[in-house]
């Protein structure tokens, strides 16, 4: 009562979260450049946007227990065969390793991938997380462990290439990192970054 009081005077009382809560959920998702009909196309797309993803994880120190994967067609186009599946996969030990994720993504695109379609659309999603610190011992170790140290090590030299070098300067081969492909996104009508480029900075000339 105090605080509504305070606050119909003209007083803020309402305290600012410092850290936002960790998200209970995590996607990566892009709309095509151009249609893809190829598995091998999709399977690019969806190791780079699983990259992106377990990045995404691993900053906010969480894992994963479950893998997503979703595809679709365009709706609008009447004229196309409709399609848009997706379906998860369970770990077999909660994860933050991009390639342990992104082997689970493949599995589950391998089973809802159909031929003849013209898909316009990808997907990603983490569910199921958890905190890091937190893990649950294995009686048949299949998958390396969260606290692995050697993984731990690799993830956090990868994230530390990519922070410095760009995104999708490392990660999982044939994700189509650097070189340009088919499937990304058109960027070329993209405002650009003026406060946080130097190469996107006005060039004034009196």
């Amino acid at each position: 009562m105090e605080r509504t009081v305070r606050e119909l005077q003209g007083e803020s009382c309402i305290d600012l979260e410092e850290d936002a809560p960790p998200r209970q959920q995590i996607i990566a998702s892009r709309s095509f450049g151009a249609p893809v009909w190829t598995e091998a196309e999709l399977a690019e797309s969806l190791r780079a946007y699983m990259g992106r993803a377990a990045e995404k994880l691993r900053r906010q120190q969480s894992v994963a227990a479950r893998v997503g994967v979703w595809l679709e067609t365009n709706r609008h186009r009447l004229e196309d065969a409709q399609y848009h599946p997706s379906a998860t996969l369970p770990l077999p030990a909660p994860s933050d390793d991009t390639a342990v994720l992104t082997k689970a993504a493949m599995t589950v695109l391998h089973h809802v991938y159909r031929d003849g379609f013209r898909y316009v659309k990808a997907g990603v999603m983490l569910l199921e997380l958890s905190e890091r610190a937190v893990e649950q011992g294995q009686l048949f170790a299949g998958a390396p462990s969260a606290t692995d140290p050697l993984r731990t090590a690799l993830m956090v030299t990868l994230d530390r290439v990519n922070a410095r070098w760009g995104k999708g300067t490392l990660g999982i081969g044939s994700a189509g990192l650097q070189s340009p492909r088919r499937w990304a996104m058109k960027r070329c009508t993209m405002t650009p970054a003026y406060t946080t480029s130097w190469g996107d900075l006005a060039i004034v000339r009196a």
